[in-house]
């Protein structure tokens, strides 16, 4: 989708998306892993986290408000070149013993 858009529009635009709310069909682990692999694949991407901002019955969060802000300080920090924090921890390695 993304590479059909930036090929119609003739630009590598930014694209950036909202992960899978917190509900939890059995598949959506997976899912939400594979759009948090995506942003790492695909040029000027990024994700915003919606799981602690969502009704555990319905998938599209009610608190908008605080996911836009997320979304606006991605584009304020990687097309705008802002100082802001847009990114919390992140596992780099799984052990299992």
């Amino acid at each position: 989708m993304v590479k059909s858009w930036r090929k119609a529009w003739n630009t590598v635009f930014p694209f950036y998306y909202i992960q899978l709310s917190g509900i939890c069909p059995p598949s959506w682990p997976t899912f939400r892993d594979t759009q948090n692999r995506l942003q790492k694949i695909i040029p000027k991407s990024g994700m915003v986290v919606s799981m602690d901002n969502d009704d555990s019955i319905n998938v599209h969060p009610i608190r908008k408000k605080e996911i836009a802000e997320r979304m606006a300080l991605l584009a304020l920090r990687y097309n705008y070149g802002k100082g802001v924090k847009t990114d919390g921890p992140s596992p780099f390695k799984l052990e299992i013993n």
